[in-house]
């Protein structure tokens, strides 16, 4: 017996210290675990770095299958951040929900915050997404103060409040928040009541550093240092960014930086099949005498990337090449300027003479004319200046827009008394007054805008996205768009917003006021098509493409392709007035064609980009930083 019992306290013994052991190796797997799941959250929202965020998240879950884990796994999954989008994300998300409600910690708290702010999963809503934000932030979480101050900066779903909005954006800046740290920057920056050039430019600075991509694009932009600016690009190219990589390719062009560049540098711009893109790997491959490479992209190129090419293959330096280019151009302009009848050419916009009116405008990027045809609003794509004017030139303000991004589109309703605007921070709304309406923050860059003449619907296009707002900036829907095989970059509407006209690189899309697609047009293969413009009364639209050679062609909503007429040079913009098309090239041709196609006039201007006012025969056209105006007369007809 005494032997039996000997024997049973050593097997508890060692079944004890195998347990004590277990238990040790247990807490060790999640204490390693716990270290993965924070360093995933460091990257995913301190640095921007998507890729590594899922690796070290991958890692925690291998360790232990904690809720906290996959449910960040599975927002990652729908996001398509970091890994492929995988709608099955959903259904994991939803087996987290009760593990979630069960926990009391501060990123629990911030996630269900999250659900029910964006409707995810759970039915959305604002006032438990607003008490679980502020029980996450009781626990210090920085994601939670983030959301909830920028819903506050905002006027998104709650009331706007300058003071809680920067007050909950700089703790979470101090915790190393990069998207906060950006948001405070543009407060200090553009908040009168607590504006501070320094601390702006201190948090800008701290936020690309941190690798946050808008940031790097705003801090390196302004740099004067080729150095550092190169270093801020690497550090988006290390994060995969697209554009930086095709900003520090283009740097080190420009700069004849060529032992800088990496084939990294190159495979990440290789990704993208945006025509800007391809020319500056054009540029490089042909700098570099890679002419099989060359060969790849050349039919995708414009004529003044053809003429670079052919410079640098053969052996001219990228400063040369522009230099040769830049005289030829110079030559060709003189002439044509000196053929052009002078009593055919009206003057120079007498508002718009930028170089001695608006000397501190120097890019102009976009604009819009009202429907009348009396007022034009513009912006820059380098600066952050918004301007409306009348159509006589006299202006009416000039201000710096509400978030300092680039804007991307302009919409005007009738008589200018609503300006909108899309950029990288979103959309808002400015009255004729120059007043701020409302804003409402959308992630990302959006690319176009348009809204019914009135302004009661408002369409914004967001990659496969489409939404609408209300005149107030309520959100009324969103509708995901099939746009095959590019995401949507324009967007058009009727005078009475009932009908929506989409375009891609190469196709267009007719949706109802629902967003719900009602025809489809393949307008032409690859990054072909130009500027499409949809009629008043949403029948009919104007494309300007090209197929081997440039077209312009009328489309019937309902009937299809109805004509298409070849022009002598490339084409950019096609606009449909009442019974008018007006055409224009990149490298300055202007055409009028009536509604069956016919050529009615055409003449040349040194113009880069064009605009048309619907009710009347009005046509500007930008040159470098200058507008001009036309006028079509009757007796043109």
């Amino acid at each position: 017996m005494k032997k039996l019992m000997t024997i049973l306290f050593t097997v508890c013994s060692v079944s004890l210290l195998c347990q004590t052991f277990e238990d040790d190796k247990q807490a060790q797997r999640k204490k390693q675990a716990e270290v993965y799941f924070q360093k995933s959250l460091e990257l995913y929202y301190h640095k921007d770095h998507a890729t590594k965020s899922w690796k070290e998240l991958q890692k925690a879950i291998d360790l232990v299958q904690d809720p906290r884990f996959l449910a960040q796994k599975a927002k990652m999954m729908v996001l398509g951040y970091g890994t492929e989008k995988d709608d099955k994300g959903y259904a994991l998300l939803e087996q987290q929900i009760e593990s979630l409600k069960a926990n009391k910690d501060g990123f629990s708290l911030y996630f269900l915050g999250y659900l029910y702010h964006f409707g995810e999963v759970l039915e959305q809503d604002v006032t438990k997404a607003v008490a679980f934000y502020k029980r996450a932030i009781k626990k210090n979480n920085s994601f939670a103060m983030y959301n909830l101050g920028a819903m506050y900066d905002e006027g998104r779903d709650i009331d706007f409040d300058e003071e809680k909005a920067f007050k909950l954006l700089k703790k979470a800046a101090k915790l190393g928040h990069s998207p906060a740290m950006s948001q405070l920057a543009i407060i200090y920056e553009y908040y009168e009541s607590i504006a501070d050039p320094e601390k702006a430019r201190y948090w800008h600075k701290k936020a690309a550093h941190s690798g946050y991509i808008p940031s790097i694009y705003f801090v390196a932009k302004k740099l004067k240092d080729i150095d550092k600016k190169l270093f801020l690009y690497q550090l988006g190219v290390a994060r995969g960014d697209i554009e930086c990589a095709e900003l520090y390719l283009r740097t080190c062009y420009q700069q004849e930086y060529k032992e800088k560049i990496s084939p990294n540098h190159i495979a990440t711009l290789s990704k993208s099949e945006k025509v800007t893109h391809l020319e500056t790997l054009a540029l490089i491959y042909a700098w570099r005498q890679d002419k099989e490479n060359v060969s790849t992209h050349h039919d995708k190129l414009s004529y003044e990337a053809k003429a670079k090419v052919k410079l640098l293959l053969e052996g001219n330096s990228p400063k040369t090449t522009d230099s040769i280019l830049r005289k030829k151009w110079n030559e060709f302009i003189g002439v044509h300027i000196n053929k052009f009848p002078k009593e055919k050419r009206q003057k120079k916009w007498n508002g718009i003479s930028v170089t001695q009116k608006w000397s501190s405008f120097p890019d102009l990027y976009e604009m819009q004319m009202s429907p009348d045809g009396n007022f034009i609003a513009i912006a820059s794509e380098s600066s952050t200046t918004l301007v409306l004017a009348t159509t006589n030139g006299d202006v009416v303000w000039m201000r710096k827009l509400h978030k300092g991004e680039n804007t991307q589109g302009i919409a005007v309703t009738r008589n200018a008394e609503m300006i909108i605007i899309s950029n990288g921070a979103g959309v808002m709304a400015y009255s004729k007054q120059g007043q701020l309406l409302w804003f409402h923050q959308l992630e990302d860059a959006q690319w176009d805008v348009a809204a019914s003449e009135l302004g009661e619907k408002i369409y914004v296009s967001h990659g496969w996205d489409l939404y609408c707002f209300s005149d107030q900036g309520k959100k009324q829907w969103q509708a995901e768009v099939n746009a095959r095989d590019y995401s949507i970059w324009g967007v058009d509407t009727s005078q009475n917003g009932e009908v929506i006209l989409l375009s891609t690189n190469s196709d267009v899309i007719i949706c109802d006021k629902n967003g719900k697609e009602i025809a489809f047009f393949d307008i032409c293969k690859g990054n072909n098509l130009g500027v499409v413009d949809l009629d008043l009364e949403g029948e009919t639209f104007a494309a300007s493409y090209n197929k081997n050679q440039a077209y312009i062609g009328l489309y019937s909503v309902e009937k299809g392709k109805l004509w298409e007429t070849k022009v002598d040079t490339g084409v950019h913009c096609a606009f449909v007035q009442r019974n008018l098309i007006v055409s224009t090239s990149r490298d300055g041709n202007i055409s009028v064609l009536d509604l069956q196609g016919n050529v009615l006039k055409s003449f040349w201007t040194y113009v880069i980009y064009t605009l048309t006012a619907p009710y009347d025969r009005k046509i500007f056209a930008v040159a470098g930083d200058s507008v001009h105006l036309y006028s079509i007369a009757p007796s043109d007809k």
